[in-house]
Parts: structure tokens; sequence; C-alpha cells
């Protein structure tokens, strides 16, 4: 069937607009960008597989300033920082710190087998002894040093909101660092603080579905129940030590030794 000439071209403009837009329409995972403090659940968290080191402030040094910046970054599903939020700032580090942690790359977040954007917690380290690092005990620091200021303890109060803004839902690496100094202010405190009521709901239902051989429920779905707990309660030692439980049930040793470690 031969069409006349103005509809052939009709055709044609209509073909490259449809091929042009589904060239450029993003994939749902691209354009769909959490807001910060949005929680996302997934199956996999992301895995850094390039650190790069953040470069020291020369003023910063001089003054004797260091400690941990605690950056939350945006890992977008290509692995790369798409955005990031200082929460626990030391303001002569923070710059440094940020553009730190804009060149990592990760191994992005998977939800149902398909890489997704997530926030993720960074802490960036900045010590003057350079033997120092996480594990090990930082040289003591005079009381009237501009060191002291940074490494003072908070009230319980205080270390809880700092943990709230930067720590995730699944104890971690990043940011185990928070989690320890509201369990040490926890211990300070006296009397101690309380259990919320759904904190010890979420650790009750874990324990009795997997005491339950007619329950079916996930290790991923246990370790976000566990996780909901070890949030509503960072200072709490029995989430820790369910998920430290799991994790080595599934063969992840390290997240295991993690969780022991926190308590």
């Amino acid at each position: 069937m031969n069409l006349p000439a103005p509809a052939i071209r009709a055709f044609r403009v209509w073909a490259v607009m449809l091929s042009t837009l589904i060239l450029a329409a993003p994939t749902r995972a691209q354009e769909r960008l959490p807001e910060f403090g949005e929680y996302v659940y997934v199956d996999e968290l992301p895995e850094a597989v390039r650190k790069v080191p953040p470069n020291y402030p020369q003023l910063a040094r001089e003054a004797g300033v260091d400690g941990t910046v605690q950056v939350q970054a945006l890992i977008g599903a290509d692995g790369h920082v798409k955005d990031t939020r200082v929460v626990k700032s030391i303001p002569m580090l923070d710059v440094a710190a940020v553009a730190a942690v804009m060149q990592w790359t990760f191994k992005p977040a998977r939800k149902d087998g398909a890489p997704v954007a997530v926030w993720v917690a960074v802490p960036v380290r900045f010590s003057l002894d350079p033997e120092t690092h996480d594990g090990q005990i930082p040289p003591p620091v005079p009381r009237d040093s501009p060191r002291a200021e940074q490494t003072r303890p908070g009230t319980f109060e205080e270390e809880l909101a700092s943990f709230r803004r930067s720590g995730s839902r699944i104890p971690s690496h990043q940011d185990r660092v928070v989690r320890e100094r509201v369990i040490r202010a926890a211990q300070r405190r006296s009397p101690p603080p309380l259990i919320p009521d759904e904190a010890r709901e979420r650790l009750d239902r874990v324990r009795a579905a997997m005491n339950n051989p007619l329950a079916r429920i996930s290790i991923v779905r246990a370790l976000e129940e566990l996780g909901s707990a070890s949030w509503l309660a960072p200072w709490w030692a029995e989430p820790y030590r369910e998920i430290a439980g799991l994790k080595e049930r599934s063969g992840e040793i390290e997240g295991a030794i993690l969780g022991l470690k926190l308590y």
C-alpha cells in the first residue's frame, strides 16, 4: 500500500520523537533519589570500593584540631556520591571531609536485585597522630586544648540526638562511633534510660519467629526488625547480640564481630 508523502513524513517525525523520548527517559532508579533523612528499605547495603583519604587542612593541624566528621552521603544507583550532609561538624574539618567523601565510589545498595539510591553514614577521621586509627586509643588531650572541646562526651540526650541524625537502622562500621558514644553516655547515666516498648516488641517478634519452625521470616526481614529495635534503643545490648547471631548464621563474620564489639 502506497501512503501519501505527507503521511510518510508525519510518521517519520513521530517515530523520531518517540525514540528520543525512550532514549532520554531515565530509569526509575535513576530518577528516584530519596530525600535526606528518608529511610529506604534495601536487601543489600552499599559497600565502599574506593575510599579517598581527606586532605588535612593546615590551619586545623596548626591549631591542634582533630576528630571525626560524620557525613551522610547519598549513594546513587551507579555507586557514585550524589549529595552530602554534615551531621556531626568540626568546623575547621568539614569542607575537607565532604571533598573526600564526594570522591568515594560504592557498590550500590540493592532492592529486589536492582541497584537503588540510599543515604549512608560515612565517618571521616582526622588524626594528628599518623599511627592513630579507629580501634586505638588516641593520645591524651589537654583539658584547655581546642581539641578537648571536640572530644568531650556529651549528655545522653545530646549523644542520642546526634545518633538519630547520622545513624543507620542496622549497625555498620559507618555509624559505629555514634552508637558507641550513645552506649557510653547511657552507662554514665543514673538511673539508666528505659527501653522503649516498641523496641522490646520488635525484638520479641524476631525471637518468637526464629524459634517457631512454622514461621517464615527471612534473615533480611529479621535484621530489619532488629535494626529498628537498635535504632529505637541504640544503648540496649540485646538487639546487637541477636544481630551478631544472625550475621554469623548467614556467614557475615565481620558483621557478627561488629555487633559483639558494640557490647
